[in-house]
């Protein structure tokens, strides 16, 4: 198995997490489990909203907000410039759970997103998305 390319190996079937893999450490080859490593990568989840409004906050940044509405839902997004750490990105996540689901991310008072113009909204697809934003500054906005 050793001498044999990637993609001539059998797909894996249904994963149970408790697969073992092989990561290079410090030049040592070292083993691990697929939930292992998904806990270091996995965005947790902050709060679940099923209003129809909702506010981000700094508490929000780095975690995954549960729009659970089956309808309209409105963000407000303020200016979070004193909460993003220097030299690190802000990533602000919405994840919609409802086939109907349509979010508007309106930035406040100095901020943008995606270069249109302070205060001008985003509107995401509706249905079930997820809607993820960067920032170096909590000002100007990216979406992913």
């Amino acid at each position: 198995m050793a001498g044999k390319k990637i993609s001539a190996l059998t797909a894996a079937t249904a994963l149970t997490g408790a697969e073992q893999l092989a990561v290079v450490q410090s030049n040592n080859t070292k083993r691990t489990t697929i939930d292992a490593m998904a806990s270091v990568y996995r965005q947790p989840l902050n709060r679940v909203t099923g209003a129809v409004s909702d506010t981000a906050l700094a508490a929000d940044i780095g975690g995954v907000i549960s729009v659970t509405i089956a309808g309209a839902h409105a963000v407000n997004l303020p200016s979070l410039a004193t909460s993003v750490l220097a030299g690190r990105v802000a990533v602000l996540t919405w994840q919609a759970e409802a086939a109907a689901t349509a979010i508007t991310i309106t930035p406040g008072v100095s901020s943008q997103i995606n270069g249109a113009g302070v205060g001008v909204p985003y509107v995401a697809p509706v249905g079930r998305v997820r809607i993820t934003l960067f920032s170096r500054d909590g000002l100007a906005w990216f979406t992913g």
